[in-house]
């Protein structure tokens, strides 16, 4: 069978849009893939941000840990990227308060603790370090956030996943490999948090958020990838269809049933 996987982004803590979220989870039932990634961003830490309100920095954290943990507990990511909301948590071990930089370790071990209970691959938020090359494919949080984010990042990693920006987009790059110019993607595959979180209300940018994921398969080391996506209007999710996988059965029961086709259209 060929390894199947997919690959969500951006979930913000207790911002993720449960309607997106559950659909994601009866994906994840259907498809049953064997590599599951996150790219990053899975707790908001809103209260550790540059220019966080008075609201924002006294408000109980408690939802937005507890939330982010769930999650993890749910997914059971195989590889996770730190995004640059994670990375807060690094960061404020540095340049915050006494009583801030020990809450920030002890919460980052208990978050370590808890992936590696569950077998993950964890990478850093660094553009050298923390991105996974798997099956000549590179994933990654995202390092530029702009219109031609997806070109940017092909023309440095080749064709690569990544979040960060929360829409769905592509960019096409030339670059050079063994003296050769190639053409690669990068792809935005989307989030999952809601699209109207109070502190970006004002962006422009939020228009083109979008819920999304990525899936697919790899045969004989290469990579088929699917984008999942969600109407921001109407809430119906599209995607294209996968073979169904059967379900185990006992073996005094054994399976009759045949492989059937999941059509991708569904309403969140």
């Amino acid at each position: 069978m060929n390894n199947r996987w997919i690959a969500i982004s951006d979930t913000h803590g207790d911002h993720l849009d449960a309607d997106a979220w559950v659909f994601v989870r009866q994906f994840i039932d259907d498809f049953q893939p064997d590599t599951r990634i996150h790219l990053g961003d899975v707790f908001d830490l809103r209260f550790l941000r540059s220019g966080c309100t008075d609201q924002e920095r006294y408000e109980d954290v408690s939802a937005d840990i507890e939330a982010g943990m769930n999650l993890i507990d749910e997914y059971k990511p195989t590889h996770l990227l730190f995004g640059n909301h994670d990375h807060r948590l690094i960061r404020a071990q540095k340049d915050g308060s006494g009583v801030v930089r020990q809450f920030c370790r002890d919460l980052h071990e208990t978050i370590m603790k808890q992936l590696r209970a569950h077998g993950t691959s964890v990478y850093p938020y660094c553009s050298r370090r923390g991105v996974l090359h798997w099956n000549g494919m590179a994933m990654l949080h995202g390092y530029a956030h702009g219109q031609y984010a997806g070109r940017q990042h092909a023309q440095v990693y080749g064709d690569c996943l990544f979040g960060h920006v929360h829409r769905i987009d592509a960019g096409t790059a030339a670059r050079l490999v063994d003296g050769v110019s190639v053409q690669a993607t990068g792809r935005a595959v989307g989030c999952l948090c809601r699209l109207d979180m109070d502190y970006a209300s004002h962006r422009l940018a939020t228009l083109q958020w979008q819920h999304g994921f990525a899936f697919g398969t790899v045969d004989k080391g290469k990579v088929t990838v699917c984008q999942a996506s969600r109407d921001p209007v109407t809430g119906q999710w599209s995607l294209p269809y996968f073979e169904r996988p059967e379900r185990s059965k006992p073996a005094t029961k054994p399976s009759t049933r045949k492989t059937t086709k999941q059509n991708g259209s569904r309403r969140g």
